[in-house]
């Protein structure tokens, strides 16, 4: 059985040694005018680029054709770790008190951008990021149980879930998986972020603080080390690992750019090489051929690759 696993993890390495990766031109997208711009996603069929403000506050998004700008909402703390169900649907947290201001209920919206409506899918105390799966499937944890939801209904039974998902709890990453809850703490005593599965959902990448960026099977079984790699997403078929580098002297940055590695860490290219300009924060295009991200003063970049076999 060992040798059959090293086989398939040889098998895997290469496909990823098998892809070139050319860096093309990085050109400044004009997001918002008069407000800084942060956290940009570019939506699956490239049309459209989302982003927040200062804080999270709002989520807006840019027609790159027309140059259109429209408000998704300008509710504070949307902007944080949004995401998307399908091409038309995008998905957002928001946070309302109660009258003393301490009492928080965060609420998971799901708004309709060709009906421009919106439904809630959830609230409570504690809300998970929603990570999206097929067919506009969302999965997301409510106060530590778990909850899947279609584009407009929802289903409580974690037991339905046909795919594992993973989250952060308490700084620990928690895996659902056949409706079982499984803590892992793979680099021992770890303090996890950006923790995200492979596409493939065979792989768990995260982030300890202080330790660096790891991939793990499922069990917490340490598979790769990445090193210092902040801020990590896979790219959509599993093979690549974009992330930046950034480093500050304790209030304010004073380096980062971007960079992608295949898995395994043993292929990396440079994708942002700039002295004045900290690029922080990449995200994947759907289909691979464009990077986005912003600077530490609020501008938006977008850079284009070519990936070939």
């Amino acid at each position: 059985m060992k040798r059959i696993f090293l086989l398939l993890l040889l098998c895997i390495q290469a496909i990823s040694f098998a892809q070139h990766i050319t860096v093309l031109e990085t050109s400044e997208v004009t997001a918002l005018n008069g407000k800084e711009s942060y956290y940009p996603k570019l939506n699956y069929n490239n049309s459209k680029l989302f982003f927040t403000t200062a804080n999270f506050q709002g989520l807006y998004s840019l027609d790159l054709a027309s140059g259109k700008i429209e408000t998704i909402t300008e509710n504070p703390g949307a902007g944080y770790e949004f995401t998307f169900a399908g091409n038309n649907h995008v998905i957002y947290r928001i946070n309302k008190f109660d009258e003393s201001g301490l009492k928080r209920t965060q609420f998971l919206i799901d708004k309709n951008l060709e009906q421009n409506e919106e439904i809630t899918l959830a609230d409570g105390k504690d809300l998970s990021t929603p990570q999206a799966l097929n067919s506009g499937q969302l999965v997301y944890s409510v106060n530590g149980k778990i909850s899947s939801s279609g584009n407009s209904s929802l289903s409580k039974n974690a037991d339905a879930l046909s795919v594992p998902a993973v989250f952060v709890e308490n700084t620990k990453i928690v895996l659902w998986n056949n409706g079982t809850r499984k803590v892992l703490d793979p680099v021992e005593d770890g303090n996890y972020m950006w923790v995200s599965l492979s596409p493939d959902k065979t792989k768990i990448l995260f982030t300890s603080a202080g330790k660096g960026t790891f991939i793990s099977d499922l069990n917490g079984n340490i598979l790769f080390e990445l090193g210092y790699a902040n801020a990590p997403k896979w790219s959509p078929d599993g093979n690549w690992i974009l992330y930046m580098v950034d480093k500050d002297n304790g209030r304010q940055v004073t380096y980062s750019d971007i960079f992608i590695t295949s898995f395994d860490g043993k292929t990396k290219y440079q994708v942002t090489n700039t002295e004045n300009i900290f690029e922080m924060y990449p995200e994947w295009s759907q289909d691979m051929s464009t990077v986005v991200c912003h600077s530490d003063d609020g501008r938006i970049f977008m850079t284009k690759l070519k990936i070939e076999e």
